[in-house]
């Protein structure tokens, strides 16, 4: 099951190449979107994290679409991987991501700190499951009090099945 965050967090610090000064937000966004960058100082311009625009270069990772890019999104993608948020707007005003202290501990803390998780996830989840599961879309009214942990199964295909945690534990 993935997280998702409620709220934006944002972030300031230095491009450690280019002493810079950089703010970057991430954002809470569709499920199903993926990870998208967004430049704020290129007029918003969006590059979505795919292996077509993912690179590498002397010590650093760098996403690029055309001649734009986003420098060293190690520690930012790596704490967006352990938390398992899989759709999330990283917006930021340089080419480079904050090194903050170099490691990606402080950006887990802070997002976690955001309370990761909420029943509107868990409704969605529910819904897309139930309308993959059946091939098209119908209408659930449901609503749900999580007071324990549950894992839900959509038939028997078990790669259609998630966790249900109470949203005390999501923080």
């Amino acid at each position: 099951m993935s997280q998702r965050l409620n709220q934006s967090v944002t972030f300031r610090g230095v491009g450690i190449h280019s002493g810079r000064p950089v703010t970057l937000t991430i954002h809470p966004s569709k499920l199903g979107s993926g990870i998208v960058f967004e430049r704020k100082d290129k007029s918003g311009y969006q590059i979505p994290l795919t292996i077509d625009t993912l690179h590498t270069a002397n010590r650093s990772t760098i996403i690029r679409k055309g001649d734009v890019i986003i420098q060293t999104p190690e520690h930012f993608l790596s704490a967006l991987y352990g938390l398992e948020i899989r759709d999330a707007r990283l917006e930021l005003d340089s080419d480079e991501c904050p090194i903050l202290n170099g490691s990606a501990d402080g950006i887990v803390h802070k997002l976690v700190a955001s309370n990761l998780g909420d029943t509107q996830v868990i409704n969605e989840l529910v819904h897309n499951s139930i309308s993959n599961q059946v091939g098209s879309t119908i209408d659930v009214e449901h609503s749900l009090t999580i007071d324990k942990s549950h894992y839900v199964t959509c038939g028997e295909d078990k790669e259609k099945s998630f966790l249900i945690l109470p949203s005390d534990v999501c923080r």
